[in-house]
């Protein structure tokens, strides 16, 4: 995976970590990216670190969609999941 949407991988780590937060799920290290005050004590690179932010972002959502139990939801969440993996990959057909 390269960097993204023309962001660089610490932006993406930011980006990710403040969407935890706003969730209600802080991350409780706050400075441990790399050139951030505590960035030397952790030792992982900033993919490293948006790379785990978003599986825990992805964990959270996959829990409360979880809870989705009408068809019609389900529906479009697969359709949401089905392009989303398709653009990631690039195989999307327009």
């Amino acid at each position: 995976m390269t960097e993204a949407a023309g962001c660089s991988w610490h932006e993406h780590a930011v980006a990710a970590r403040k969407a935890l937060d706003l969730l209600g799920y802080p991350v409780r290290m706050e400075e441990c990216l790399p050139g951030e005050p505590g960035g030397a004590s952790c030792g992982m690179s900033d993919q490293m670190h948006a790379l785990a932010y978003y599986a825990a972002l992805r964990a959270l959502a996959d829990h409360h969609l979880g809870h989705v139990t009408d068809e019609p939801t389900l529906d479009a969440l697969a359709d949401i999941y089905h392009e989303a993996a398709c653009n990631l990959q690039g195989t999307c057909r327009a």
